[in-house]
């Protein structure tokens, strides 16, 4: 089981985390833009390039603005733009600054664009912003005058947010992991699998056939009753083991209650699922009943399950009187 959540989508992860990237984002321009009135206010030198900063602190006002107004309606891809023009309003502000003050000031755009891109954003976005970003520090530097002292304190800057960002990405993977995991099983909670199930549905994938297998251990209270809870986590955690081993590579595992269990297995239809849950129930541990649903198009998570669990509770009906959970030797005692 991995110890992290790998994030392959490259947009926020929700509609809510969507409007708050681009509210930081304003945050940040609008942050810049205050840091540029103070340099006017408090110059640190004489020759101070009063035209360059006022144009850079009026363009990121209205970089604000244009971020904050369509919060909520811009695209991933259009948020990833609104912070390159951050970034380049930070290359200007370098590029004209003659103290090293003033350049490590300015370049604080560089450390806290990757910060940001790491908290709604993947990994493989985090490179690419890498890539910008020295791309960015490399003009900085030819354009200013101090072109070794500014390629230095960018360095600095650069290095430090990227150490910044790794560390935010790793501490951000393993809290998403334990918010999605179910701890005993380590399989995905049902939260944890509505948002792997959004995510597959974001890249385009909510159009191919997939079914859902929903999966109640008969006479799991019996065992807990008779043997105690622990016997009951011993015989959740074995279940959950052999239905993670028996899954595919693109199969979603998930227990998503005390006794229920759900895989999702792309690209099989009813007929298909009903095989696979079939095979493996006759090689199982412990007798469980289940009921297979095949998606239909624009069907909601909720919805779907709703129809496996009719199923699975009219298969459940026919399974009752005398048929409980049957133990293995090794899990029996």
């Amino acid at each position: 089981m991995p110890a992290t959540e790998k994030h392959n989508q490259l947009r926020p992860q929700s509609r809510r985390d969507h409007r708050l990237a681009a509210v930081t984002l304003a945050s940040m321009d609008l942050v810049a833009a205050a840091g540029t009135a103070a340099f006017l206010l408090a110059p640190p030198s004489a020759s101070l390039p009063v035209r360059a900063i006022v144009l850079c602190g009026v363009l990121l006002l209205a970089l604000a603005l244009a971020t904050v107004t369509g919060a909520g309606r811009l695209s991933g891809s259009a948020l990833l733009l609104l912070a390159g023009a951050r970034l380049t309003m930070a290359v200007l502000l370098v590029s004209v600054a003659a103290a090293s003050a003033g350049r490590l000031a300015a370049a604080g755009a560089f450390v806290w664009l990757q910060v940001w891109v790491v908290v709604f954003f993947d990994l493989r976005t985090l490179r690419f912003a890498w890539l910008v970003g020295l791309l960015g520090a490399l003009a900085a530097a030819a354009l200013n005058a101090d072109h070794l002292g500014t390629l230095a304190d960018l360095c600095v800057a650069g290095c430090g947010g990227a150490v910044g960002a790794l560390t935010v990405h790793h501490v951000l993977a393993g809290l998403r992991s334990q918010v999605r995991r179910d701890h005993l099983t380590g399989l995905l909670n049902r939260f944890g699998l509505e948002q792997r199930l959004a995510e597959r549905d974001r890249r385009g994938h909510e159009s191919q056939t997939m079914s859902l297998v929903l999966i109640d251990l008969d006479g799991f209270k019996a065992v807990n009753d008779r043997e105690g809870h622990a016997a009951g986590d011993a015989l959740l955690v074995a279940f959950g083991d052999e239905l993670e081993g028996a899954a595919a590579a693109a199969t979603l595992t998930a227990r998503v209650g005390g006794d229920e269990f759900v895989a999702i297995l792309p690209g099989a239809d009813e007929q298909g699922a009903q095989r696979w849950a079939a095979e493996l129930a006759l090689g199982s541990c412990v007798r469980w009943s289940f009921g297979v649903a095949q998606r239909t198009a624009d069907e909601p998570f909720p919805l779907w399950l709703a129809r496996a669990d009719r199923l699975m509770y009219a298969a459940k009906s026919s399974r009752r009187e005398g048929r409980g959970t049957q133990l293995t030797p090794a899990l029996s005692h």
